[in-house]
């Protein structure tokens, strides 16, 4: 939560128009993204969270809420972002909250 309030400021909202998406890998409690939904209401943002227990978890007591611009997908990220680029979609921010090491 602490890096998510540093992330949220270093972003450039300011060119943060219409239409911009902004992808979010590992969703945690969801305060980064949801944040960013309150700043910028009108930006797309898709978090993206491997574990459907994470997700029931931000829904139930963090107040992760799915919106017509923001939207909680459960899938492996790194499958998310293979099949964005095969698609075409274009990101105009992504962060990645998970800090993990691969494996």
């Amino acid at each position: 939560m602490i890096a998510a309030t540093f992330l949220l400021q270093s972003l450039p909202l300011e060119e943060m128009g219409m239409g911009k998406q902004v992808l979010e890998i590992g969703l945690g409690g969801g305060g980064f993204d949801m944040g960013l939904h309150k700043m910028k209401p009108h930006v797309n943002i898709t978090a993206v969270e491997i574990e459907p227990v994470v997700v029931k978890l931000a829904y139930k007591w963090f107040g992760v809420v799915n919106s017509e611009t923001h939207h909680t997908v459960v899938q492996d990220g790194k499958e998310f972002i293979e099949q964005a680029y095969n698609q075409g979609a274009e990101f105009f921010w992504m962060c990645e909250l998970n800090f993990r090491k691969p494996s």
